[in-house]
């Protein structure tokens, strides 16, 4: 039973995720990718932005973050994707910490400290 938002299952949200990544076609598609235009300043720090409920970061001017956390009772969970390179992270945890720190590191990782080239 969802608390006071969405339930899902992990394998959701990895669909969820390809389609982030323009990995798996959806009808959803065209208005996830007009995320960036949408976007507007947070004014929490610098290159951080808000888009229909998402949290988008731009990084070296090169990359743009898409992340998204929760958490309910005691759980968490986050997901990021850098559509470009098509890298994405999905962590749950049964724990009261939130997740943003590791799964962002853990992105940053795979991108090669954000050296990594955009696929075409």
């Amino acid at each position: 039973q969802g608390a006071l938002g969405l339930k899902s299952t992990a394998a959701d949200l990895l669909r969820f995720l390809q389609i982030l990544m323009g990995v798996r076609p959806h009808p959803l598609t065209p208005l996830l990718q007009t995320l960036d235009d949408l976007s507007v300043e947070t004014g929490m720090r610098n290159h951080t932005f808000a888009a229909l409920g998402w949290h988008l970061i731009r990084v070296k001017g090169r990359f743009r973050v898409w992340a998204l956390s929760g958490a309910t009772g005691g759980h968490r969970a986050y997901l990021a994707c850098v559509p470009q390179t098509r890298t994405g992270v999905l962590a749950f945890a049964n724990a009261p910490h939130g997740l943003d720190g590791l799964g962002f590191l853990t992105l940053r990782l795979l991108n090669h400290g954000w050296r990594k080239k955009a696929l075409r």
